[in-house]
């Protein structure tokens, strides 16, 4: 994936590492966080309760299918963007349509506005040469089972080091880990095998 090591916490897949960023993230009511109708239904739901929990408001919008142009699905995320707007949850390859999106475009557009970006990786990785460099993006998980045929349970969570410190993990890690990857993978026992 071609980041440090010390901004990769390995996890069980993509849902683990995504959810872990959604619900571990400080928003407070009021706080935007941007998506598609397409985006997986668990972050669908994640978001839904955060909205019922903490009062956040997710904005969906929609892309057309077939995608047409790079251009039109970044003109939807940026006229969706607004001063409240805290994230953009999408997917590298949307899991229904198999359509990709202008995950560079969307970042650029997204970091121009100190609007995070969390990249639903799990149909991209292994799928098509990338690397971070590529897609610029703040936050990545996949599953490594899909394209790249690892075993079952097996993902990582890729987390720009300079937004670690600012995601709670899903299951409290000692205080000096804050700003460690390693926080992210403080789940108990697991099945090594």
């Amino acid at each position: 994936f071609g980041c440090d090591p010390e901004e990769m916490a390995l996890t069980r897949n993509t849902t683990e590492g995504i959810e872990t960023v959604l619900l571990g993230l400080r928003w407070t009511a009021g706080d935007e966080v941007v998506t598609t109708t397409q985006d997986y239904w668990r972050f669908q739901n994640t978001l839904r309760q955060r909205a019922e929990r903490d009062g956040i408001v997710v904005r969906q919008i929609s892309l057309p299918v077939p995608g047409e142009s790079a251009d039109e699905s970044v003109a939807r995320f940026a006229a969706a963007i607004t001063p409240r707007t805290r994230a953009i949850l999408l997917s590298q390859v949307i899991n229904l349509t198999g359509q990709f999106l202008p995950v560079r475009e969307i970042v650029h557009l997204a970091r121009a506005r100190g609007v995070l970006v969390v990249v639903d990786g799990a149909h991209g990785f292994a799928h098509v040469p990338l690397n971070r460099d590529a897609l610029a993006c703040d936050i990545y998980a996949t599953s490594l089972h899909k394209w790249l045929g690892a075993p079952h349970g097996t993902g990582f969570l890729y987390v720009r080091r300079e937004r670690i410190a600012e995601i709670w993990p899903l299951y409290p890690a000692p205080a000096e880990l804050r700003g460690n990857i390693r926080k992210f993978e403080s789940i108990g026992t697991v099945p090594a095998a």
